[in-house]
């Protein structure tokens, strides 16, 4: 069964969701995926559309080099407070 099409408002809470799961772990979306987030709860863009853009900054930005930690491939650590 597909799932029906969620409204503005459950995007928004999803990217509130998942943007507070990152901060428990010190993590932001990077600067360049911020346009898209917006883009996701405003309707135009799809999660897939997010998780390609995502691996391509990660393309970009990784210059062939390898990381030990996943999720720096998606996202920038905050300072340590």
């Amino acid at each position: 069964m597909q799932n029906p099409v969620l409204n503005q408002s459950a995007r928004q809470k999803n990217v509130a969701n998942m943007l507070a799961t990152l901060r428990i772990e010190k993590l932001s979306p990077s600067e360049s995926l911020k346009p898209s987030l917006q883009a996701y709860i405003e309707g135009k863009k799809t999660t897939t559309d997010l998780l390609n853009e995502a691996t391509r900054e990660n393309e970009r930005s990784n210059h062939g080099h390898t990381r030990n930690n996943e999720a720096d491939k998606y996202f920038v650590h905050w300072p340590n407070l």
